[in-house]
């Protein structure tokens, strides 16, 4: 996957060309600790309900600026690069549930 390449600058160029829908399908699951440390270390540019977007701008793409989406669903937490302009938990929730196969009853 794209976001296990080992250069950064490489990285960077790739995730500047893909697409909201693309960029839904790199969720990775992240730890609590780094789940706090997102929320506590620089102000959210976005917040509601279970996710938020880190204030700090990863890139800019063709859709816009991508930050770092951080959300919790049933008590897990992730992370993966999203456009400021298609900030969506609800959306997000259902893209972390079907990929982790969370169950609903546990959400």
């Amino acid at each position: 996957m794209i976001n296990n390449l080992n250069n950064r600058l490489e990285y960077y160029k790739l995730l500047k060309q893909l697409k909201e829908a693309e960029l839904s399908v790199m969720w990775e699951e992240i730890t609590e600790k780094d789940y706090w440390r997102w929320l506590e270390v620089v102000m959210p540019v976005r917040m509601k309900f279970n996710a938020f977007l880190g204030g700090d701008p990863i890139t800019d793409s063709a859709e816009g600026t991508l930050y770092t989406a951080v959300c919790m669903v049933a008590g897990r937490f992730f992370k993966r690069p999203a456009c400021l302009e298609f900030f969506n938990p609800a959306k997000y929730t259902t893209e972390i549930t079907a990929m982790f196969e969370i169950q609903r009853g546990t959400l």
